[in-house]
Order: C-alpha cells, then sequence, then structure tokens
C-alpha cells in the first residue's frame, strides 16, 4: 500500500498515514459526514461495551472523547470529536497530545475549506 492512501465510501472518507522516519507509526483520520448526534453518542457506548475507558475531551467540536489501548510496545490512541454532523475520528499511534492535536488540526482545515461561501453585498 502507498501512502497516503484514502479510502471513499459514501459519506465516509478514511485516509491513512505513515510516519517519515518509523514504519510503526502511522495515523488514520476518518471523516463521517452524515452523523446525528444519537449516532455519535451511540458509537461511544460501543467502544464502552468493547471495554474501552473512554474520557472527555473539553473543547473540541461540539463534543469529544478519547481511549488508549496498548497493543505491543505502542500506545494507539483514538481521538473522536463531533462538530454539527461531522464527525473526525482520528487513531494513531502516539498518546493523547499529539493525536489531539492531530485531531484539532483535521477539524480546523476541515472547517476551513468547507466553509460555507459568504455573500457579497
Amino acid at each position: 500500500m502507498h501512502y497516503p492512501a484514502t479510502l471513499v465510501r459514501g459519506a465516509t472518507t478514511e485516509c491513512a498515514y505513515r510516519g517519515l522516519h518509523n514504519n510503526d507509526t502511522a495515523v488514520i483520520i476518518r471523516y463521517d459526514t452524515d452523523i446525528s448526534v444519537s449516532d455519535f453518542v451511540k458509537y461511544r457506548a460501543g467502544f464502552e461495551r468493547r471495554g474501552f475507558k473512554v474520557g472527555p475531551i473539553a473543547d473540541l467540536g461540539d463534543q469529544a472523547y478519547y481511549f488508549t489501548e496498548g497493543t505491543g510496545n505502542s500506545t494507539v490512541t483514538t481521538v473522536v470529536l463531533l462538530k454539527g454532523p461531522l464527525q473526525v475520528l482520528v487513531t494513531g499511534t502516539a498518546g493523547l497530545d499529539p493525536i489531539g492535536s492531530i485531531a484539532r488540526y483535521t477539524l480546523s482545515q476541515y472547517l476551513e475549506t468547507h466553509r460555507a461561501p459568504t455573500s457579497s453585498g
């Protein structure tokens, strides 16, 4: 597979990135552009049912949470946020601070490039 790799299915786009200097480093960013609040809550409950300890993240989108998982010598962190009908899931082989930063940047760039045009009078 060549990186970055992108997969589009309906209202979902998933992008996979590999680290520049470390083949064990990876980040996946998933955009779901048609998510309701109830679906967001349902997906969070699904992660909790699978045994993940889900924690809240303040000041990221309308709602956001994270969970981490240890795999071998790596930590995999997932941040999920909701902003209007947009859900962004960022998961990668790093701790909360770097993955959270990627999620914040991803949201800001998405909002910048998908901003509604302003009317000029």
